[in-house]
């Protein structure tokens, strides 16, 4: 189990749809010389597309055909599909119904808010690290990003083939270097959310504690009425974590998978000194 985080509730409630790893452009089954799926398009280029959906849709679901229209595509076809599958993959675009799309609240924000707006940085830097891949690769390299050789490396360990190593290269780069000026914010917002807010937390791959570890599991009710499920260890000295989840439903592996990422950034966040507070003029 992992430290309970406490962030901003916009940017971490548990309403969100987590983001999952889309088909791009195939079916499930992954053949030999195939990688695990990833965007095709930076981040950059898929907030110019997802810019075209709003101007024409606002905040309406609409179908997937109306959706590639809006971005210019006259029907699904490989090229929409793959940018479909890379505006879900960041986060931008979110099922509505059957068979419907939304532009999501973390798009508008970045679409909508003025740059060095707190809320957008913090939506500018969730989107960059919703792609399962890139998150792995930030708790992996930080945003001071190793050569080239090295990634590759790394990726290709993790069964990309080399080309699409060098294009999740490129795009995890070109992304870093788009939300450079917003980490700070979203570094000190995942260490300083009032304890107040909604909660996030998972079970990091490596269990932390090398301590003494208490795990007590309660099916007590929790003030909303839910199932709430208890977790706790010790850590160093005096200090206790504490994991609880409240809900009846199990967690998916989507589930927590979203969960981890967001303990990921917070031990980065935790692992930075403390700004030092400027003597007021």
């Amino acid at each position: 189990m992992s430290t309970i985080i406490s962030p901003i509730t916009r940017l971490f409630n548990l309403t969100l749809t987590p983001v999952r790893s889309y088909i791009v452009g195939g079916g499930n089954e992954m053949s030999k010389d195939r990688s695990p799926n990833y965007p095709q398009l930076g981040l950059s280029e898929a907030l110019e597309k997802v810019r075209q959906v709003y101007d024409a849709e606002h905040c309406h679901a609409a179908s997937r055909e109306v959706v590639v229209q809006d971005m210019g595509y006259k029907n699904l076809n490989g090229a929409s599909l793959t940018v479909l599958g890379a505006l879900r993959h960041y986060g931008l675009l979110d099922k509505a119904g059957s068979d419907g799309l939304v532009v999501t609240s973390d798009a508008v924000d970045i679409l909508e808010l003025p740059k060095g707006d707190k809320a957008r940085n913090m939506a500018l830097c969730k989107c960059a690290l919703a792609p399962p891949i890139f998150s792995q690769m930030f708790e992996e390299f930080g945003d001071m990003l190793p050569s080239e050789a090295n990634q590759r490396h790394w990726l290709i360990k993790k069964h990309f083939i080399p080309k699409a190593s060098d294009t999740i290269i490129r795009i995890f780069r070109e992304n870093m270097e788009l939300v450079k000026d917003a980490l700070g914010d979203y570094y000190d917002a995942v260490a300083t959310a009032p304890k107040g807010n909604s909660t996030m937390q998972t079970e990091p791959r490596n269990a932390l504690p090398t301590r003494k570890t208490e795990l007590a599991t309660s099916g007590n009710i929790a003030p909303t009425g839910k199932t709430l499920k208890s977790y706790s260890w010790g850590l160093s000295g005096s200090t206790t974590a504490r994991l609880e989840i409240a809900g009846d439903a199990d967690l998916s592996g989507d589930d927590l998978e979203t969960l981890r990422q967001f303990v990921d950034i917070t031990i980065k966040a935790l692992s930075r000194p403390a700004k030092k507070q400027e003597p007021n003029t």
